[in-house]
């Protein structure tokens, strides 16, 4: 999962993100949407979009070999890392459609603030703990 170079944010930034954001990508019970949108606004200047410009999906070819229970090599498993890219990549495809779409962990939405920086929309929802996504037309 992506992480953020602490080293960019102010002491009174981390203090204020880890008040309303678990290490674990959750919000905590304080988290509003209003102070979302504050610290939105704090994470989306730190996120560097994808330098390139080409790049419109994430790569998950880096699946990994797995070995189950028993020490027995099998090929089909579908990694952690794969199923992060295929959610990444769905949730593109569904903003991009102009659909909205639902992130659980702050750190998917600092993956698509990669690919739409600018125009990428965030909703918090109090009530079920998830973010509602979208873009701006």
């Amino acid at each position: 999962m992506p992480r953020l170079d602490e080293s960019q944010f102010s002491v009174e930034d981390l203090k204020s993100m880890r008040l309303f954001l678990t290490s674990k990508g959750r919000p905590t019970s304080d988290m509003t949407d209003e102070i979302w949108q504050k610290l939105y606004v704090q994470l989306k200047k730190k996120v560097e979009p994808y330098r390139d410009g080409s790049t419109k999906r994430m790569n998950a070819r880096c699946s990994v070999p797995v070995i189950n229970d028993w020490g027995v090599y099998e090929e089909d498993k579908t990694s952690d890392w794969k199923r992060y890219c295929m959610f990444i990549n769905s949730a593109l495809d569904d903003i991009r459609g102009g659909q909205h779409t639902l992130c659980f962990y702050y750190y998917q939405i600092l993956q698509l603030l990669k690919f739409h920086k600018e125009t990428l929309r965030t909703k918090y929802n109090k009530k079920d703990t998830y973010w509602e996504v979208w873009l701006e037309k």
